[in-house]
């Protein structure tokens, strides 16, 4: 009967439109939007995505006009296309460059001896990046794979071997659908939102390790959050 009520309710109730934005709150919202995705972009996406938002109350020449008025802006023409971002995504990208940088040759290899168990043997590939990673000793580590290369499988050993060797592992994702499936596979995981907002759930991986699914779905800006919670924890990625 409640949700009968609440369905009736929601046919008579009215609903205003969305309120048209200015040029400038539709290129900030525009440039927002697009810097969650990439640290370079299209000019030509900016302004196709900030005309969407003032729903035909500016003109292309209204977007483009604020576009050039912006300082923080900086743009580069290649091939006769013009990219451009931002003077934040740009310092963002340096600090999170600095910090890779400055990570390697600074840990122990994690588990150097580590022997696959199990009916399922990794293949030469998957076997040198297992070795790889457990031999690293940089405190983030890239793990880079095209689809239906087996990363999962390979992720699954490098898990085992972290356990193996006494460490806490955690996993994080960009979405709940994604925590889940990380948690089928028998790992505790978490989403990254809640990793940076909830400084309480970082106790789990304090000097352990962070295992990041689907790092290049994330922005740089929090991608540099979770480089910070690293360092801090004195924990690896």
């Amino acid at each position: 009967p409640d949700e009968l009520n609440a369905l009736q309710n929601l046919k008579t109730t009215t609903f205003s439109e969305d309120k048209p934005l200015t040029a400038a709150e539709a290129v900030s919202r525009s440039i927002e939007h697009w810097s969650e995705r990439e640290s370079a972009f299209l000019e030509k996406r900016i302004i196709a995505t900030a005309l969407s938002y003032t729903y035909g109350s500016c003109l292309p020449e209204d977007i483009e006009k604020e576009l050039q008025s912006r300082s923080d802006i900086v743009r580069k023409e290649i091939d006769k296309i013009t990219y451009m971002t931002t003077h934040e995504l740009i310092r963002i990208d340096e600090a999170l460059m600095k910090m890779s940088v400055e990570g390697k040759f600074i840990e122990r290899e994690i588990n150097p001896h580590f022997v696959p168990k199990g009916e399922i043997t990794p293949n030469d590939q998957q076997a040198k990046a297992i070795k790889d990673v457990l031999t690293s000793k940089s405190r983030i580590t890239l793990l880079n794979g095209s689809a239906g290369t087996g990363k999962s499988v390979t992720v699954k050993f490098i898990q085992d071997a972290i356990q193996e060797a006494v460490l806490n592992v955690w996993g994080y994702a960009t979405s709940s659908q994604a925590t889940d499936i990380l948690r089928q596979d028998g790992m505790n995981a978490s989403t990254l939102a809640s990793l940076i907002h909830n400084p309480k759930s970082r106790e789990a991986i304090r000097g352990g390790v962070m295992l990041i699914d689907e790092a290049s779905l994330v922005s740089s800006g929090d991608m540099l959050e979770v480089f910070n919670i690293a360092e801090a924890e004195n924990a690896r990625i």
